[in-house]
């Protein structure tokens, strides 16, 4: 499971999100700790916005369907509490890192068979 925490005034606070995870499940974990990389660039979402096009053309798909259901398909789904509750959040693409996005995009080729288009293609689209 990943967890987004932010640091404010040089401190992170864990416990909240430790005691969410550790709560529903037993045995030994391993923690890892990494800073945040980079996200995707405006150039990837534009491109990945010309493929669901692509894609959305030849399935007859809506490209904003497509997004949601690659984005449930593919990606890791994000807990939140929202008036109190604890509830299931599909992943944004928006928090992906460079390289993430990249194999996010592979994932989406896997499903639909449909290559995405070379990269100097949504220079000019």
């Amino acid at each position: 499971m990943i967890f987004l925490v932010e640091k404010k005034d040089n401190k992170v606070d864990l416990n909240k999100v430790i005691n969410y995870f550790l709560g529903a499940n037993d045995g030994q974990y391993e923690v890892e700790i990494e800073k945040q990389k980079k996200t995707r660039t405006l150039m990837q979402n534009r491109y990945y916005w010309l493929y669901l096009k692509i894609i959305a053309d030849e399935t007859g798909d809506n490209e904003m369907d497509l997004h949601e259901f690659f984005k449930r398909k593919c990606l890791p789904p994000r807990f939140v509490k929202v008036l109190g509750r604890e509830v299931k959040l599909p992943a944004s693409t928006t928090r992906l890192s460079k390289s993430e996005f990249s194999f996010y995009i592979s994932a989406i080729e896997e499903i639909t068979d449909i290559k995405a288009p070379a990269t100097e293609t949504y220079l000019y689209a």
